[in-house]
Formats: structure tokens, C-alpha cells, sequence
């Protein structure tokens, strides 16, 4: 699950995670929410991710919470990324 994606296998990979952007070296999404919702979706994550072994970079901006992820130790993007993103947006749309 470790193993760096081309960009074939990104695009395909991106393809189902539309509010994904990104290259072979990271991906990304921002999500804005009220205070109190990013903050339980940020918890959830941070528990995925402990759980896991596998931490997003997280970042606030002016249009919200961004996410980036890459696989530090492989320099890139790999399945474990893509999984990752899976389930943050999994954790979102439970908050909707």
C-alpha cells in the first residue's frame, strides 16, 4: 500500500475522489465548516490517522481546513494516501 503512484494511477485514483486535486508528489482538498464541525472532523481524522499510522498535513486558510497529503518516507503519492482521503471524505459527508 506503500508503493508510489504514477500518474495514470493518480488520475484514475483522483477520478473518484472529485474534490481532490494534486500530483504525483501530494494531494489536496480544503472543506469549510462552522467551527464546531471542523473541529469534530478534525478530531475524527486525527483518530483515523492514529489508528492508522498515516497523518495528513493540515493547514487552515481563508477558504478552510486543507488537507494535503503524500507518503513522506516514498517521497509521493501512494494507495495509503488515496485511502486516507477516502476516508476523510467518508468523515465529511457523515457531518452533512
Amino acid at each position: 500500500m506503500r508503493d508510489l503512484l504514477d500518474g495514470e494511477g493518480l488520475a484514475a485514483a483522483l477520478s473518484l475522489l472529485p474534490d481532490w486535486h494534486g500530483d504525483t508528489g501530494h494531494i489536496s482538498r480544503t472543506i469549510h465548516l462552522k467551527p464546531h464541525d471542523d473541529e469534530v472532523l478534525r478530531t475524527q481524522i486525527d483518530l483515523v490517522a492514529a489508528e492508522i499510522d498515516h497523518h495528513p498535513v493540515v493547514e487552515d486558510t481563508a477558504e478552510g481546513t486543507r488537507f494535503v497529503l503524500w507518503t513522506h518516507s516514498r517521497g509521493g503519492v501512494t494507495e495509503m494516501d488515496v485511502a486516507l482521503a477516502a476516508r476523510i471524505d467518508a468523515l465529511h459527508a457523515e457531518l452533512h
